[in-house]
């Protein structure tokens, strides 16, 4: 028996399939698992469009192909929206008793699926092993709320172990999801552009013991915002709550997430203490990525927001990675608060200007000292790059045992010149213990540097330095800061990718250092 994976099977689908351009022969002995294999195959590539299309024809081919892909529930456990309510139907039937997966794909840029198909999917939401949507105010806010959200208020999913909510240019309260029962095997949950009027999970025996990774992210305050009042123009009801409060609150409150290893969150809280309080019950944290998390009226003085901890320092010993992004006071106040390993990859985006700037930079490093206090000299390399607005400064070991970034990013409305706050900041950092170690710098420009060098402070730190990288001109006084002895006492190497000006070189070139420097054009 010979036959071809081809055909036209539009009486039984609500679309065509395409002929093949070449008819392709299918051996008839093929080993059932090879044939499952197959089907697995096909069915994967059918759910790029939301459908089980390539499955679908394979069933037809012949008796013994329908027969194992009818008797394989896991082919159908992905529900095919798309392809219509009589297919999602027959999907649902076939995949018993194996729990499904539901992605529903709703946005106005490309053809969904239809509503009374989505309210009938949705109604099997307690065999959901993963639920995800992508949701823009399709077709209408209102029938986004009525026909997804009100139901999952009102369904429990006792099998759900993922489930991933993400708007654009709709900001529905996703208070009480899946509040008839906790959905007691959740392992992650992923929310972008959501807001809370309250707790996620209403259910007061939600303890989420299996919970390990929570991703709460949104929009950029700027392209919130915008977002907001386009969505207003849309007729968007939650726009006007989205531009009129204060912030968006953790949605876990008082729980004990004794599995959780990650939180991303861009959540609000309202003073350094509550998120102490937070960060206490998530014991088993190893991943901690905070943005704009400091919720503070503009009305209050600068510094509240961290002000009646005294002392206290909140130890997380098992935090492998830290990443925080907020005001530069506030990522400060944040980071000199906590006790963590020395081993933990540090990254820091802050925003300037603040009113608080000599508070930012004594807190910082104070923050620097205290962290790599047990590893002085740990860093080996040093890279500085600066445009316009931002200022980059990384610093690691050579096994990447130790990692140190941080950005300084003009925030304001209008550009404005941080060049007294970039060399500052480098003047408290670079003579620091940490950096004693120093044995390579690297450059990506030096702009901002030409005429407050912050070198001179700093020979404690450069004595080791025997290999500098230049991507951008070398400056007169970068120059003159190499050629010095006593900050570079073992340079042997300036390397230069970019314009060179030979003038500028010149007293470099022409020193009696012994070995001389050498200097390599990339």
């Amino acid at each position: 028996m010979n036959q071809y994976l081809w055909g036209n099977i539009s009486a039984d689908m609500d679309y065509e399939m395409e002929d093949p351009e070449e008819e392709i022969p299918i051996p008839a002995n093929m080993n059932s698992e090879v044939l499952l294999m197959l089907f697995r195959c096909l069915r994967d590539r059918s759910l790029q469009d939301s459908t089980l299309g390539l499955l679908i024809v394979a069933s037809h081919v012949c008796r013994r192909w329908r027969n194992v892909a009818l008797g394989s529930p896991e082919l159908w456990t992905t529900i095919p929206l798309k392809a219509g309510l009589r297919w999602a139907e027959v999907a649902l039937e076939r995949s018993k008793p194996e729990p499904i997966i539901i992605h529903i794909e709703a946005t106005r840029s490309a053809p969904g699926p239809k509503q009374e198909t989505v309210a009938r999917v949705i109604r099997d939401l307690d065999r959901a092993r993963k639920f995800s949507l992508n949701a823009d105010g399709w077709p209408s806010p209102t029938l986004l709320d009525e026909t997804i959200l009100q139901p999952l208020r009102g369904l429990s999913a006792p099998l759900l172990e993922e489930l991933s909510l993400v708007f654009r240019d709709a900001y529905p309260d996703a208070f009480g999801l899946l509040g008839a029962q906790p959905p007691t095997k959740l392992k992650t949950l992923t929310m972008h552009n959501a807001w809370f009027s309250g707790p996620l999970f209403t259910a007061p025996a939600f303890t989420g013991e299996n919970l390990w990774s929570i991703r709460l992210t949104g929009d950029s305050p700027r392209a919130t915002t915008a977002s907001a009042t386009q969505a207003k123009k849309n007729g968007i009801q939650a726009a006007t709550q989205l531009s009129n409060r204060k912030g968006i609150p953790f949605p876990l409150p008082n729980i004990t997430l004794h599995s959780l290893t990650r939180l991303e969150a861009r959540a609000k809280f309202p003073s350094l203490r509550a998120l102490h309080e937070c960060l206490e019950r998530l014991v088993a944290l190893e991943e901690l990525h905070l943005s704009h998390f400091a919720a503070v009226e503009e009305q209050k003085p600068p510094g509240e927001w961290s002000t009646g901890l005294g002392t206290h320092f909140l130890s997380l010993p098992g935090l492998q990675r830290l990443s925080l992004t907020g005001r530069g006071d506030y990522v400060a106040d944040l980071f000199v608060s906590l006790r963590l390993h020395v081993s933990t990859k540090l990254s820091f985006i802050c925003h300037l200007p603040i009113p608080r700037h000599d508070a930012f930079l004594q807190s910082m490093q104070r923050a620097v000292l205290s962290h790599y206090a047990q590893a002085p000299g740990c860093f080996r390399q040093v890279s500085c790059g600066e445009n316009v607005r931002i200022l980059y400064f990384s610093a690691t070991d050579y096994d990447d045992a130790f990692k140190f970034y941080v950005e300084l990013i003009d925030s304001a409305s209008k550009a404005s010149s941080l060049v007294r706050e970039h060399h500052d900041f480098l003047h408290i950092l670079l003579p620091s213990s940490p950096f004693r170690g120093l044995q390579t710098l690297y450059f990506n420009d030096v702009r901002v540097l030409e005429d407050m060098p912050p070198w001179r402070d700093s020979c404690r730190s450069l004595d080791q330095v025997s290999l500098v990288h230049i991507q951008a001109r070398a400056t007169y006084g970068l120059v003159d800061a190499l050629n010095d002895r006593n900050l570079f006492p073992v340079l042997r190497s300036l390397s230069i990718k970019g314009d060179v000006d030979a003038q500028v070189l010149e007293p470099l070139v022409q020193s009696d250092r012994q070995p001389p420097v050498e200097i390599r054009k990339r």
